[in-house]
C-alpha cells in the first residue's frame, strides 16, 4: 500500500489512494493490531520457515536499540552498530518545531552529544540469547556499518570513516582516528554503508547517490569524486580505489551540454562534440553527454592528475584540430572549485570569453552572441564575436535526464580516444598543496557596557579598527 501511494504521489495524482484497494485503505487496516506491534518473542511464529531450519531470537529491544549492522568477532562475541540517531541525527528540521518545541538548538542542531554506538553482546547464562550489553564506543552520529580491524573496529558514519581503537585491551575504545572524510551526506538513506573485507586485504563498501569527494583523514589528499557504486579502500587510510564506481558528470558541465543541445534544437548549431580529459572511466561521462544529445565525443586519456592549466592546454589543442565556433563548459569543477579552465582556455586561444552565463543567445548569422552573466551586483549582458568561450552558471538551464532511446543511440555514436602524448601537451602538475587547516574556532559573543568599551574591544582585542 505504501508503495502504491508513493507511485500515485510521484505521478501527482489528485488521489494518492487511486491504486489501492478499498480494503487496503480502510481505517481498520491502518491500525496496529490489538495490543500493539508484535513482540519480538512472538514474531517468529508469523514467519514462513523451511522445515530444515530453526529460528531463535538472539537479541531484541530494549537490550539493543535500532541495530543497523552486526557481525561476529573472531572470539565468538556478537557486535552491533546501534543508531538511535538515524535518520536525522541531531539535525533539526524547522518543520518539526511544533512537534519538538523544547529542543535546544545551535546552528540547526540539537545541543547534545551524539548517541550512536558500537556495542558487543554477551550470553551470560548459556541459553543462546544475549542478555548483557557492553558499550565499546558511544558518540557516533548516523553510523551505518563496521568491520573488525586490529585492536578495534573501523566504522562508517558519513562524511567520515573512523578507526575506534581499544589500545588498553579493556573492551572500550580509548582512541579515535579519522581514516577518511568527505563522503556525501545529502540523503541519509544513500550514504556510504555495508563494509566488507575483501580477500585482497582492502575493505569494500557500497556508496549511495549521496556520493562524495573522499579525502584522507587530515584532508591533505583528495581521492577524486565518487558517485553511486562500490568502492574499496585501504584500512590504513592511504588509498581509495574508484575502479568500481560509476563516474558522473560535473554538474556545471552537464548544464553546458544541455545548453549546447538546446542551441542545436533551435537550429543555430550544427554539431556538438563532447570532450573529457582523464582516465578511461571518463567514457561513462561522455556516453551520458551523447545520450543527452551530443553527436560524438573525444576522450583525452591520461592517468596524470590534471590541473586547470593542463586541461586548458589540452582543450586548446583539440580546438585547433576541430575548429569549433563556440566552446561551452562549466564555470568550475566541484572537486577543486578552481573556476579557471574556461578563462585560461580563452586566453590561450586569444578568443573573447563570457563567464558565469545564465543566458546565451546566438545571432542568426552565427557571427556573434549575447550572453547574460551573473555578477555580484546582479546581471550583466555582453555581446561577443564568435568564436568564443562561454562558461555555464547554475541558472543557465535545468539539464534533462537522458532518455532510454538516447542511451541506446549513445552506444552507437563515435567516441575517439586520444592519448595525451599525441597532443604534445605537458600536463605535469604545477601546483602542490602544502597544507590544509580549518579556520580558527569562533568565540562566543559578549555584551559591552558602552560605546567607549566597544571601541576599545574592537581596537585592542579584535584588532579590526
Amino acid at each position: 500500500m505504501l508503495l502504491l501511494r508513493g507511485i500515485a504521489w510521484a505521478g501527482k495524482r489528485a488521489n494518492v489512494d487511486e491504486f489501492c484497494k478499498p480494503a487496503e485503505v480502510a481505517e481498520i487496516a491502518l491500525r496496529y493490531p490489538a495490543g500493539g506491534p508484535t513482540r519480538p518473542e512472538e514474531s517468529a511464529a508469523k514467519l514462513s520457515l523451511h522445515p530444515d531450519f530453526e529460528l531463535n531470537l538472539v537479541a531484541s529491544e530494549p537490550l539493543v536499540e535500532k541495530v543497523i549492522s552486526l557481525d561476529w568477532a573472531p572470539d565468538g562475541k556478537m557486535w552491533v552498530a546501534e543508531t538511535p540517531e538515524y535518520p536525522g541525527g541531531r539535525t533539526i528540521n524547522p518543520s518539526d518545531a511544533a512537534i519538538f518545541p523544547n529542543r535546544h538548538q545551535s546552528s540547526g542542531k540539537e545541543d547534545r552529544p551524539a548517541r550512536d554506538r558500537i556495542s558487543w553482546l554477551e550470553d551470560t547464562n548459556g541459553d543462546g540469547r544475549m542478555d548483557t550489553k557492553h558499550i565499546f564506543y558511544e558518540g557516533l552520529e548516523r553510523v551505518t556499518s563496521f568491520v573488525f580491524y586490529k585492536d578495534g573496529v573501523i566504522v562508517e558514519q558519513a562524511p567520515d570513516i573512523l578507526w575506534l581503537r581499544d589500545t588498553h585491551g579493556e573492551g572500550k575504545a580509548d582512541k579515535v582516528e579519522k581514516l577518511y572524510t568527505g563522503f556525501g551526506t545529502g540523503d541519509t538513506h544513500a550514504v556510504i554503508n555495508n563494509m566488507r573485507w575483501g580477500l585482497d586485504g582492502w575493505i569494500y563498501s557500497a556508496v549511495g547517490y549521496s556520493a562524495g569527494d573522499p579525502k584522507s583523514g587530515d584532508g591533505s589528499i583528495s581521492f577524486g569524486r565518487i558517485t553511486a557504486g562500490i568502492i574499496r579502500f585501504k584500512p590504513d587510510g592511504s588509498a581509495v580505489d574508484l575502479a568500481n564506481v560509476k563516474m558522473s558528470m560535473n554538474p556545471f558541465d552537464e548544464i553546458a551540454v544541455e545548453e549546447a543541445v538546446r542551441l542545436k534544437e533551435k537550429g543555430v548549431v550544427g554539431e556538438i562534440v563532447a570532450v573529457s580529459c582523464g582516465v578511461a572511466q571518463c567514457q561513462e561521462t561522455l556516453r551520458t553527454a551523447m545520450a543527452i544529445g551530443a553527436d560524438r565525443a573525444i576522450l583525452v586519456e591520461t592517468d596524470v592528475e590534471l590541473q586547470p592549466l593542463a586541461v586548458a592546454k589540452l582543450l586548446k589543442a583539440l580546438v585547433d584540430k576541430e575548429q569549433p565556433g563556440l566552446v561551452i563548459l562549466g564555470k568550475q569543477a566541484i572537486d577543486d572549485d578552481c573556476n579557471q579552465t574556461g578563462q585560461m582556455l580563452a586566453a590561450l586561444l586569444g578568443w573573447p570569453q563570457a563567464t558565469f552565463a545564465s543566458k546565451v543567445e546566438l545571432a542568426g548569422d552565427q557571427k556573434s552572441a549575447r550572453v547574460t552573466r551573473e555578477v555580484d551586483g546582479g546581471l550583466e549582458t555582453v555581446a561577443i564575436p564568435l568564436p568564443a568561450v562561454v562558461t555555464a552558471d547554475l541558472r543557465l538551464n535545468e539539464p534533462r535526464y537522458a532518455s532510454l532511446p538516447g542511451i541506446m543511440k549513445a552506444r552507437k555514436k563515435e567516441m575517439k580516444e586520444i592519448p595525451v602524448a599525441e597532443l604534445g601537451v605537458d600536463v605535469a602538475p604545477r601546483l602542490k598543496i602544502l597544507k590544509l587547516e580549518t579556520p580558527p574556532k569562533r568565540t562566543g559573543g559578549r555584551k559591552v557596557g558602552s560605546v567607549q568599551e566597544l571601541v576599545q574591544v574592537l581596537h585592542n582585542e579584535a584588532k579590526v579598527i
